[in-house]
């Protein structure tokens, strides 16, 4: 019998990857718990993407990968749970708290049994982890498509080194902005990643030199006076030396 493979579909599409923040440790704690937190969760997204008519492509645990038809589709709707979810949260406990960190990238996919495909889909995957708690990470792609088109206040993150992505991806943070006068992007300039680590190795490095002055002054503090007892005796023994 001939191998028969699904047929395959390229088209554009905005990738949209979610993902609950400490789910894995809540688990662990409570897994009874988590769980009924889980549906919540579930129910709250579900609901944001039909408003927005998201395709539910895949879910993994507490994690989401959906389609949309464009941009500020895939944008309105994390906005939206972002917004749901922290009018959930101001109700309950800090326990029984839900947040999320949220990816968007859009580009060509391959669609193969209602399975996406394709470096679109791994760039969305990698920029959800590098958003904040209750924020979203977008391409410059994405960014570009939806500056002037919805309530949302933004972080240029500069460009990004994204794992197993070969050219760096330009990422920006979004959060629902309490302005609700004009569906206007406000940008304000973050600190570029490729930027952190090299300042926390020089914080490091000026520590370790503050401390290492500090314990040099404590051991001469200490032992000073024993020096100077010992410098005197060999002294005394040096010849036509006279000791004082």
């Amino acid at each position: 019998l001939a191998f028969m493979t699904a047929p395959e579909r390229r088209k554009l599409a905005a990738v949209f990857f979610s993902d609950m923040v400490g789910f894995s440790s809540q688990m662990d704690a409570d897994e009874a718990k988590t769980l009924g937190l889980l549906n919540i969760h579930n129910r709250l997204m579900e609901a944001e993407i039909e408003r927005q008519e998201g395709r539910v492509v895949k879910t993994v645990g507490d994690a989401f990968m959906v389609e949309f038809a464009s941009a500020v589709q895939a944008t309105q709707c994390a906005l939206d749970c972002l917004r749901s979810l922290r009018d959930y949260n101001e109700g309950v406990d800090p326990g029984d708290e839900i947040h999320v960190r949220i990816g968007i990238h859009v580009g060509d996919v391959v669609e193969r049994d209602s399975d996406l495909f394709g470096e679109a889909v791994n760039i969305a995957a990698r920029l959800e982890p590098m958003a904040p708690t209750d924020a979203i990470c977008v391409s410059g792609l994405v960014f570009a498509q939806v500056r002037k088109k919805v309530l949302a206040e933004g972080e240029d993150l500069g460009d990004l080194t994204l794992k197993n992505i070969s050219e760096p991806v330009r990422g920006y943070v979004l959060r629902p902005s309490e302005e609700s006068l004009s569906p206007q992007l406000t940008l304000t300039q973050g600190p570029r990643p490729a930027l952190v680590e090299p300042s926390t190795k020089r914080l490091k490095l000026a520590l370790l030199m503050i401390a290492i002055v500090m314990g040099c002054g404590l051991f001469f503090s200490l032992y000073a006076p024993h020096f100077d007892g010992l410098v005197l005796e060999a002294l005394a023994t040096v010849p036509g030396r006279r000791t004082p």
